[in-house]
């Protein structure tokens, strides 16, 4: 802007100022700090403030009364307000017209609703400061116009002064018998010092003068607290020649010891039903330290424990030192593995770190506070550890032609505290099996609650696995059955997670209801893994309970497809028939296969697996139905693929001449095969033989029918008929061949 045109710039009201950053920072700081001026506000003004204030031990308590005008007509009007250290205790009136808002540390703001003159009061508490020559208080507080204060303390014959003091003002009334009153014009401060001594002097008038320095550590046990107090003497002016300790009511004394190697005698003395009163005598005067330690203990049944200060009827809490003038020190408390506290009451008392109180000590402190004299107080309540269980649960489902499976192994991780007892809570359709775990005493199954109670032989923690095995019924024959899976879920735990894994044979086809799905996640980067000849279906994980799943299954038929190849080997006196039997199995395996063989060699026919990889676990003759009888043979599992079976026998001729008969079944082919043998030096009688191969039947009966869907697809076969070189063999064979 050229010079000549400055005067322009500064009649403009919309023109534009640039400063640097931290100059409009500090701009805006000193204008923040007048509008929070204490006692500062555009919608009140603080005509006048009265303080009452009352000394009562080691506290002040102050009543301000503060009359204000209110120039906000709607609304609430604000006024900031600071007392420093000071507590506000109560406000009036409350009847909802007047709130107090805290804004920080020792920083409040005052809202009124409502125009004119308003009349508030305050209760502050604000702690005394003593010194070897006198007592004083002091506050911070909202400058007015006119301001009052009148100061009373319970010794008679005090000189009481205040800083900054205007005016001292005549009593309005004397003051009460063994106290001192004053009352004073301070005009508009923002802060001020109340002080007295005696008037006899600058300093108390005593012969001994010491402080005290009270590290108390307190151990709590069950039903127990054991308290070691080394309180340190300071003498100040003068010589110690007894110390006082004072000790709760109910506290056994164990021991006095004076740690610096100075010889003490003590008595314990009664005093009402408040405290006990341990009188120690030097054998020697002490002016300069002393330290004497205390052990006591107290039994306790409540779980509620007051560690220092007096309670509300007077009784003495904690271990203190008596007629010294001045008392701090800080208690440190250590617990039973066993147990853990909750602060109920802490007044007077500051927690501090507890690394830094346990410095030095063989046992870490768990918590730590510092206190000053008896006037703070500190009430703990102390309740066993709760032991933390977190579980990690694999489950498998197994479905199989009459039931579902159930194989779980839970994974319990214990920690904080030991447990005796774990409770498992499982679906109303499940049947216990088993259940397994190291350190197990017994296990009850309550079937009507539904929990499964492990007893343990001893308090175990860290791991522990359980492994649990159930089944509940399954009907592997029904079309779109729904099942909900059963699960198991571990009792008053913090963490149940997990894997919810299903296995089905290939016989069953199994679906996910979606919609009735809980809780429940597709489990990732799992390998397929197979129970027995049950693959994998499903897998889930879980994070947090409840979890639902539901599946729907349908069976899927067995198809079998059979070829029979016989041979008959003629010879001059027996007939040798082998047949090999090949099953080609697809979509679900099967163990059970019938093959039905003529009567008349039902007794001496031979079973054998002609495969290297399957064996014949059972064999079992049935009856004999028109001529024929029914062989069924089982194998040790389910298979799919090709199975191969021998079937043997030897069968003799017959004489005369015989007709081919036709004595084949829809499915098998059969054929009739005639000899006839001319020996060398003469001719032998014909001889004739009817050739049945073995019939391949479906693998259950009409009785079975309903065990498991299997189609026999079809049944082919082949024959061939090898003879002796001194044999000539003529065939006849039936239509079906």
């Amino acid at each position: 802007v050229p010079f000549r045109e400055l005067q322009k710039v500064f009649d403009n009201q919309q023109a534009s100022v640039v400063i640097p950053y931290a100059e409009y920072m500090d701009l805006l700081k000193k204008y923040l700090e007048q509008q929070h001026a204490n006692g500062t506000s555009p919608d009140a003004v603080l005509n006048e403030t009265s303080y009452a204030a009352v000394v009562e031990q080691d506290v002040a308590r102050i009543t301000a009364t503060l009359k204000l005008n209110v120039l906000k007509q709607e609304g609430w009007a604000s006024i900031p307000l600071s007392f420093g250290p000071a507590a506000i205790g109560a406000i009036t009136p409350d009847d909802g017209t007047v709130l107090l808002k805290g804004a920080g540390q020792g920083r409040y703001e005052l809202l009124v609703r409502g125009s004119g003159e308003r009349t508030i009061s305050l209760e502050l508490l604000a702690n005394v400061q003593t010194s070897p020559d006198s007592k004083s208080f002091a506050i911070e507080c909202p400058p007015a116009g006119i301001c009052h204060l009148t100061a009373t303390v319970p010794e008679a014959d005090q000189d009481i002064t205040v800083a900054p003091l205007q005016v001292r003002l005549p009593l309005e009334q004397p003051a009460a018998e063994g106290s001192t009153a004053a009352r004073f014009s301070l005009g508009a401060v923002e802060r001020f010092h109340v002080k007295w001594n005696s008037r006899a002097g600058t300093k108390p008038v005593m012969d001994l003068l010491t402080s005290a320095d009270n590290q108390s550590k307190v151990h709590i046990t069950p039903g127990l607290i054991e308290t070691e107090s080394v309180i340190s003497y300071e003498v100040l002016r003068g010589e110690l020649r007894e110390v006082a300790v004072l000790v709760p009511a109910d506290a056994g004394i164990i021991d006095v010891l004076s740690s610096n190697g100075r010889n003490v005698t003590w008595n314990v003395q009664p005093s009402g039903e408040t405290h006990q009163i341990i009188r120690a005598e030097l054998l020697s005067p002490v002016s300069d330290r002393f330290t004497i330690t205390v052990r006591t203990e107290r039994k306790t049944e409540s779980d509620i424990i007051s560690l220092l200060g007096r309670d509300g009827g007077g009784k003495l809490q904690g271990v203190h030192a008596d007629g010294v003038v001045r008392e701090s020190g800080r208690l440190t408390l250590s617990l039973d593995p066993t147990l853990t506290t909750v602060i109920q009451t802490q007044s007077g008392v500051r927690q501090v770190d507890t690394g830094a109180a346990a410095k030095g000590n063989s046992v870490q402190a768990q918590q730590a506070w510092e206190f000053s004299g008896t006037t703070g107080q500190l009430v703990v309540q102390v309740k066993p550890i709760e032991p933390r269980l977190l579980v990690e649960q694999d489950q498998r489902l197994v479905f199989s032609d009459d039931e579902l499976r159930l194989t779980s192994q839970l994974t319990y991780t214990i920690e904080r505290a030991g447990v005796f007892q774990l409770q498992i809570q499982f679906p109303e359709s499940l049947t216990i099996d088993t259940v397994r775990a190291d350190g197990m005493r017994e296990s009850t199954t309550d079937r009507e609650n539904g929990i499964i109670t492990l007893s343990l032989a001893k308090k175990e923690t860290g791991k522990l696995v359980i492994d649990v095995t159930a089944h509940q019924a399954f009907d592997a024959n029904a079309e779109n059955l729904e099942t909900e899976l059963p699960t198991l879920t571990p009792l008053n735990v913090e963490r149940d997670t997990g894997t919810v894994s299903v296995f089905a044979p290939r016989f069953l086809d199994v679906s996910t209801v979606d919609e009735k799905l809980a809780g429940l996640f597709p489990a990732q980067g799992g390998r397929i893994r197979a129970v027995g000849l049950a693959p994998q279906v499903a897998a889930w994980n879980y994070t947090r309970r409840p979890i639902a799943a539901f599946v729907r299954t349908s069976p899927r038929p067995a198809q079998i497809a059979a070829s029979v190849a016989t041979t008959a080997n003629v010879e001059p006196e027996i007939i040798k028939v082998n047949s090999v039997v090949t099953f080609d199995i697809q979509n679900a395996g099967i163990d059970t296969f019938r093959i039905a063989v003529p009567e008349s060699v039902a007794s001496d026919v031979r079973f054998e697996a002609a495969s290297a990889s399957h064996t014949i676990q059972q064999r079992t003759k049935g009856d004999a139905v028109d001529g024929w009888v029914t062989w069924t043979l089982v194998l040790p599992s389910e298979v799919t693929g090709q199975v191969r079976i021998s079937v043997d026998w030897e069968q003799k001729p017959t004489a005369g001449d015989s007709a081919a008969e036709d004595t084949a079944g829809a499915d098998n082919a059969a054929a009739d095969a005639t000899t006839d043998t001319n020996a060398s030096e003469a001719t032998a009688e014909d001889q004739s033989f009817e050739l049945h191969p073995p019939r391949v039947l479906p693998p259950f009966d009409d009785a079975q029918a309903d065990r498991r869907k299997v189609t026999l697809t079809q049944v082919r076969g082949e024959m061939r008929v090898l003879r002796d070189e001194s044999l000539s063999v003529t065939t006849a064979s039936s239509d079906d061949l």
